[in-house]
């Protein structure tokens, strides 16, 4: 992946980000998305729930195949 390096001002704005945002060129042409990288108290985040559960609850089977799921979303208007 190629790198470019920012001019500091901008280095602190997109430091602040919490959540991907459009980037803009000065006549509004798309140039991408960025996407500011897991920083803080997320960095680390770690699931709510240890292998020995997810074993549990993947042998009990259940839940709902994807078609039905649209199904549902249809009636919905989702």
């Amino acid at each position: 992946m190629t790198q470019i390096s920012l001019p500091i001002g901008i280095e602190q704005q997109l430091s602040a980000l919490d959540e991907a945002i459009e980037m803009r060129g000065a006549g509004g042409k798309l140039l991408g998305v960025f996407v500011p990288a897991l920083a803080g108290e997320y960095a680390n985040a770690q699931p709510d729930i240890d292998d020995e559960e997810l074993e549990r609850r993947f042998a009990e089977g259940g839940g709902r195949t994807l078609p039905e799921i649209w199904a549902d979303l249809r009636k919905t208007g989702q």
